[in-house]
């Protein structure tokens, strides 16, 4: 598990935008991405996250 920060860039485990943590509180991490011109913020334990630096990018499409 993840000792995060407020700056750090993370994504869900299970794939997804990058976020970045904004807060952790009460054993929650709190995140922000952009959607749709806005911020959207939404709390997640920190087992559901990594790192981005640590995901896997997604496969290429082959041409």
């Amino acid at each position: 598990m993840g000792d995060f920060r407020r700056g750090d860039n993370v994504v869900l485990k299970s794939g997804g935008p990058a976020m970045t943590v904004s807060a952790v509180e009460r054993g929650k991490v709190i995140c922000i991405r952009v959607e749709d011109e806005k911020g959207v913020e939404e709390a997640f334990e920190p087992a559901e996250l990594i790192f981005e630096e640590e995901a896997i990018p997604p496969a290429k499409e082959e041409d």
